[in-house]
């Protein structure tokens, strides 16, 4: 499993495109791999000067076609990180930590009709029944820097405006397997919209 990060240019016309509809950034990441695999990945620092964006893959990536149209060509080898993450998977152990951040898209179902969830304690509540799920604890402890909503609209079709949340915290690990299938599969539903994607950090 691999995790990369590619540094894009925000002045260029393709990178605004990603950040105002994130159907674009799922093309345009989907475009990095053969297809035959669902790409984690998700938008990270946006400023003036850069816009970050992460992906875990299976496979090694092949990102110039991201960053021939929205990142810095001439600068492929700084701009461009990639690095394995099977290595750390395979050592987490039960009890470990890790600093964390995630975008989810939370939703409640009733029946057959998803609600999205956009005030700050539905939220809590809707992350915090599924840590056991996802094989760590937050003990309710984390942040909450940004919630509201994210625009996705397909060419030519509806737009949809999606939940999204920012959670930031510290985990513990409590089941090593359940774990390593969140990081790897990504947590909640909406992953092709740049949701799920768990980065983690050593404290």
């Amino acid at each position: 499993m691999f995790l990369t990060r590619v540094r894009l240019n925000p002045k260029r016309a393709k990178t605004r495109a990603l950040l105002d509809n994130r159907y674009i950034g799922h093309a345009l990441v989907e475009s990095c791999t053969d297809g035959t695999e669902r790409t984690l990945w998700r938008v990270g620092e946006v400023s003036r000067d850069h816009v970050d964006v992460f992906m875990y893959t299976q496979v090694r990536p092949s990102v110039h076609p991201l960053v021939e149209q929205c990142g810095w060509p001439e600068q492929f080898d700084e701009t461009v990180r990639i690095g394995s993450v099977g290595t750390v998977l395979d050592q987490v152990q039960e009890g470990d930590k890790f600093r964390f951040a995630v975008q989810v898209s939370p939703q409640k179902r009733s029946g057959s009709v998803s609600r999205a969830l956009t005030r700050d304690e539905d939220v809590r509540e809707w992350f915090a029944t599924r840590e056991e799920g996802w094989g760590f604890t937050t003990g309710g402890e984390f942040r909450l820097p940004r919630v509201g909503r994210a625009p996705y609209q397909k060419r030519g079709g509806k737009r949809v405006d999606f939940a999204s949340a920012e959670v930031v915290g510290v985990l513990t690990v409590t089941d090593v397997v359940a774990f390593r299938a969140a990081v790897q599969g990504g947590l909640g539903r909406t992953k092709h919209a740049g949701f799920g994607m768990l980065l983690l950090g050593a404290l």
